[in-house]
């Protein structure tokens, strides 16, 4: 006889602030840790990981009523399921609902300074005319 053996949740902060994303919907960093215990900065790197591996969406900016600097509000925009996603060493999220892997998107909010642009300009430029002829 075979009997069903549920996969085990892992008892996480993480997986506790993937569980209220899932109930709230639309959430703030401080809304996570008042509903899940999880920490202010495991919080905000949890959402990190996901913006960049495209589970969440900033959908808007929560003004305090007191002297406390605004927040951002997410939405979950992709649900697979019970399991919380898994951040890697690497920068990639693992799904195991989906038991697939995503690629991060590169960090947010950084900038290319105007060096750094233009040096790449120019190895493109010197890419394309030396390969030039030969794609």
């Amino acid at each position: 006889m075979i009997t069903y053996r549920p996969e085990r949740r892992a008892r996480t902060a993480r997986a506790g602030a993937w569980r209220a994303m899932r109930i709230l919907r639309r959430f703030t960093s401080a809304d996570l840790e008042a509903t899940s215990g999880i920490s202010r900065v495991n919080a905000l790197s949890f959402i990190t990981s996901l913006r960049r591996a495209g589970y969440l969406a900033v959908v808007g900016v929560q003004m305090p009523a007191h002297a406390a600097p605004p927040s951002n509000v997410y939405q979950l925009a992709r649900d697979t399921g019970p399991l919380s996603p898994i951040e890697r060493k690497c920068g990639q999220v693992f799904d195991a609902n989906l038991k697939q892997t995503f690629c991060a998107e590169p960090k947010l909010g950084r900038r290319v300074s105007r060096h750094a642009r233009s040096s790449a300009n120019q190895r493109d430029d010197v890419n394309s005319e030396t390969f030039h002829g030969y794609r």
